[in-house]
């Protein structure tokens, strides 16, 4: 595994960065990730950021408009004027990333699995008196140990 300023880099096929920032409502909801190191396909390294947007408007075939893709962060902390490029079809590709060093954050295959396990614990919560031994004990890395 590669490391760069102390972080392993994720390969962009196996995860991606947790969209979790707002940058519209209307008329597409659009977020996107913290910006993260991230090396191009020609070698580059850059300050990106990973975007996905939904139209609210519905096409005619009932379906939406969904844009997903990498943009080059570049400029001040606040401008997000990249997004764009990703609603325009034009985003960079990728191919591996992390965030930078001191974030403290889930990609979206760690905070899916933790909704899982948060859910399933819900559930099993409920029941866990009267049907013990029918529930399994879910460990904190996901795994599911039995009764």
């Amino acid at each position: 595994m590669d490391y760069i300023d102390g972080m392993p880099w994720i390969e962009s096929g196996d995860d991606l960065p947790l969209c979790n920032q707002e940058y519209s409502i209307y008329p597409s909801s659009v977020f996107t990730s913290i910006p993260c190191k991230a090396m191009t396909e020609d070698g580059r390294i850059i300050q990106a950021v990973y975007v996905y947007g939904v139209s609210n408007a519905i096409n005619n075939d009932g379906s939406r408009c969904i844009w997903e893709g990498w943009a080059e962060k570049t400029g001040d902390a606040d401008d997000y004027t990249c997004v764009d490029n990703v609603l325009l079809y034009k985003s960079i590709n990728v191919l591996r990333w992390h965030y930078n060093k001191g974030v403290q954050m889930p990609t979206q295959n760690s905070f899916a699995k933790m909704v899982a396990i948060e859910n399933y614990k819900k559930i099993a919560s409920k029941h866990i008196d009267s049907h013990p031994s029918e529930w399994p004990l879910v460990q904190d890395d996901g795994t599911i140990n039995r009764l």
